[in-house]
């Protein structure tokens, strides 16, 4: 790896004020990656030292604390952080639909985090749903292409999985004996692939069935895929798209609440009095809510299907001796 790195340290206003801005550029080469090789070699996949990449960003952080009164004064810090990578070089020898159904779909000159669609354009004439093929016309999604073709052509570029920008706010209160504060954190910049019903997902245990949510909209005879008329049961002849169509791409954007905290510092002539020298009780609340920017209303971070965060709520008491 090589890195440059150049920051600045500031303190303004009598130190009311305090910060710094830092900038990086990080070059990494002869990384290890799995890459596919002709099948003539008895695998078509192998790690070798392949590729190389760089990241380039800058950090900022902002601090205040300010009286506002006696005995009462504020406090607060804004972090905010932007990175953007490439990869530089990266051999692949196939670069066909099996290789891109796989994600993370590596491609030179593109983000490590890139994601990659086809793109849905509606039914044909024929009622059949459609992907657009290579030379903009419209392509059948029964038309499955064969191995030996490059679909770099094929696909658009939908986006990184990974927020670019990322900012952290944290506010606060002293007021007499109670201090409060909060916490929030926002991811900006990228996107997520919403899963769809396609046949794989659905599996036996033996014991019970585990199918995708919209199985019931194939079963009542709507679809996931637009366009479709009620009674349509060909779902099953798409399923080498339906995983990588864009219309299943949404914004990420998102801004997470992530705690609250409620502290109240129990005065030191009461504390002293039974032998201690400080003592405070706490409340802290976590995960406390989202607003995303998709309009399905999923966080994603946590899409259907997976465990996601539960409000968490903690009552302490902290005793020094």
């Amino acid at each position: 790896m090589k890195t440059w790195d150049a920051g600045i340290d500031l303190s303004l206003f009598g130190g009311k004020l305090t910060g710094k801005i830092d900038w990086y550029r990080k070059n990494s080469l002869d990384l290890i990656a799995e890459v596919s090789i002709p099948a003539i070699n008895g695998t078509t996949m192998q790690a070798i030292n392949a590729g190389e990449m760089y990241n380039t960003g800058v950090e900022i952080t902002l601090g205040s604390s300010l009286p506002i009164a006696k005995r009462i004064s504020w406090f607060g810090s804004l972090t905010y952080a932007y990175n953007k990578n490439k990869i530089t070089k990266f051999f692949r020898a196939q670069h066909n639909l099996t290789t891109y159904s796989i994600f993370p779909s590596y491609r030179e000159g593109s983000s490590f985090y890139n994601l990659f669609s086809f793109e849905y354009m509606g039914v044909n004439d024929n009622g059949v749903p459609c992907v657009r093929n290579y030379d903009g016309t419209m392509l059948p999604m029964y038309a499955i292409p064969n191995e030996t073709v490059d679909v770099r052509n094929w696909l658009v570029d939908s986006g990184v999985t990974v927020a670019p920008h990322v900012a952290g706010l944290r506010i606060g209160f002293s007021i007499y004996d109670f201090d409060i504060s909060m916490t929030a954190v926002g991811k900006f910049g990228h996107v997520f692939r919403n899963t769809s019903y396609f046949r794989y997902n659905m599996t036996d245990d033996g014991q019970k069935m585990i199918a995708h949510r919209d199985v019931s909209k194939i079963l009542d005879g709507t679809h996931p895929i637009p366009g479709l008329e009620k009674g349509d049961n060909r779902v099953a002849n798409y399923e080498d798209y339906l995983p990588m169509l864009d219309i299943y791409v949404h914004s990420a954007n998102h801004i997470r609440f992530q705690e609250i905290n409620l502290t109240y510092n129990i005065p030191t002539r009461i504390v002293n009095k039974i032998g201690l020298s400080r003592a405070s009780v706490y409340l802290q609340a976590e995960n406390l809510g989202i607003i995303v920017s998709n309009d399905l209303g999923v966080d994603p971070e946590f899409l259907p299907g997976t465990v996601t965060p539960e409000r968490a709520f903690t009552f302490g008491l902290k005793l020094n001796f």
